[in-house]
């Protein structure tokens, strides 16, 4: 309440009902500003997150969230953050022919401050490595106690290095 108090003998003091709505803007925030997913195979997919904060005094609203890359896809596409909170959103890369990627991802938000957020997106697309052995079966028969050596050769016709174990 505000209390005005006055020299008026009829009126001394006067007390004025106050109410005050205080209301505030959300600040969006992106961490990392950037993501490198390294060499990622063809037809493998490959998941990565950042994490947007509203570091405001109101609700942030993320409106739409896009690469203009199709190997790349945002989930969600769109949330409400509350104040002084964050949320976790996946970037997944599909790559579909070989090649580099360098590109964004766009947050668009309802914040005055920081309307847009663009996290920079790098990785490369390559072939797979393609197993190969030679012979494609083995079938010995043993008498108890004896012990036979095979040789197998193992091969790699794909387009990336072979990591094996045996």
């Amino acid at each position: 309440d505000l209390i005005i108090d006055s020299s008026d003998p009829a009126t001394p003091q006067i007390t004025i009902p106050v109410t005050l709505h205080v209301t505030g803007d959300p600040i969006a925030r992106v961490e990392p500003s950037s993501l490198d997913f390294g060499e990622v195979f063809i037809g493998a997919t490959t998941a990565l997150s950042v994490e947007i904060h509203n570091d405001g005094a109101g609700p942030l609203n993320v409106l739409h969230m896009v690469s203009v890359d199709p190997a790349l896809a945002v989930q969600p596409s769109n949330l409400t953050i509350p104040v002084h909170e964050s949320r976790l959103v996946t970037v997944t890369y599909a790559p579909v022919a070989v090649g580099p990627l360098s590109t964004t991802v766009t947050i668009t938000t309802d914040a005055p401050i920081t309307p847009v957020l663009t996290v920079a997106v790098l990785g490369n697309a390559v072939f797979p490595p393609i197993v190969g052995v030679a012979p494609p079966t083995v079938e010995e028969t043993l008498v108890s106690g004896d012990s036979l050596d095979i040789s197998l050769t193992i091969s790699n016709t794909g387009g990336s290095s072979l990591n094996w174990t045996v």
